[in-house]
Protein backbone atom coordinates (compact mmCIF):
# COMPACT_ATOMS: atom_id res chain seq x y z
CA UNK A 1 0.00 0.00 0.00
CA UNK A 2 1.37 3.40 -0.99
CA UNK A 3 1.75 5.95 1.80
CA UNK A 4 0.50 9.49 1.12
CA UNK A 5 3.23 12.00 1.99
CA UNK A 6 1.44 14.93 0.38
CA UNK A 7 0.73 17.86 2.74
CA UNK A 8 -2.93 17.78 3.75
CA UNK A 9 -5.15 20.36 5.47
CA UNK A 10 -8.43 18.97 6.80
CA UNK A 11 -11.23 20.75 8.64
CA UNK A 12 -12.79 18.24 11.07
CA UNK A 13 -16.46 18.05 12.04
CA UNK A 14 -15.61 19.92 15.26
CA UNK A 15 -14.01 22.76 13.27
CA UNK A 16 -10.40 21.92 14.10
CA UNK A 17 -7.97 22.48 11.20
CA UNK A 18 -5.54 19.54 11.08
CA UNK A 19 -2.35 19.76 9.01
CA UNK A 20 -0.42 16.56 8.23
CA UNK A 21 2.82 15.92 6.35
CA UNK A 22 3.64 19.56 6.96
CA UNK A 23 7.43 19.48 6.59
CA UNK A 24 7.18 21.40 3.30
CA UNK A 25 4.45 23.79 4.48
CA UNK A 26 5.57 27.30 5.35
CA UNK A 27 3.58 28.63 8.32
CA UNK A 28 3.83 32.43 8.74
CA UNK A 29 2.66 34.82 11.44
CA UNK A 30 0.76 38.06 10.75
CA UNK A 31 4.06 39.84 10.01
CA UNK A 32 5.21 37.20 7.53
CA UNK A 33 7.74 35.63 9.90
CA UNK A 34 8.07 31.82 9.94
CA UNK A 35 6.48 29.94 12.84
CA UNK A 36 8.22 26.76 14.05
CA UNK A 37 5.95 23.77 13.50
CA UNK A 38 5.71 20.01 13.71
CA UNK A 39 5.02 17.48 10.94
CA UNK A 40 1.39 17.20 12.16
CA UNK A 41 -0.48 19.92 14.01
CA UNK A 42 -3.92 21.46 14.53
CA UNK A 43 -4.54 25.14 14.02
CA UNK A 44 -6.82 27.04 16.40
CA UNK A 45 -10.07 28.12 14.83
CA UNK A 46 -11.75 29.55 17.96
CA UNK A 47 -9.17 32.01 19.36
CA UNK A 48 -9.12 30.48 22.89
CA UNK A 49 -5.75 28.73 22.63
CA UNK A 50 -2.77 29.71 24.77
CA UNK A 51 -0.44 28.14 22.16
CA UNK A 52 -1.46 30.13 19.08
CA UNK A 53 -1.69 29.49 16.24
CA UNK A 54 -1.87 25.86 17.41
CA UNK A 55 -4.96 24.30 18.98
CA UNK A 56 -4.53 23.31 22.63
CA UNK A 57 -8.10 22.09 23.27
CA UNK A 58 -9.19 25.27 25.09
CA UNK A 59 -12.38 25.37 23.00
CA UNK A 60 -13.56 22.29 24.93
CA UNK A 61 -12.54 23.66 28.33
CA UNK A 62 -9.65 21.19 28.45
CA UNK A 63 -6.09 21.21 27.20
CA UNK A 64 -4.68 18.54 24.91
Amino acid sequence: MEQNNQPTIQVTASGKVVVTNAKDVLLLDSEGQPIAKRNRFSLCNCGKTQDGPFCDGAHKGEFI
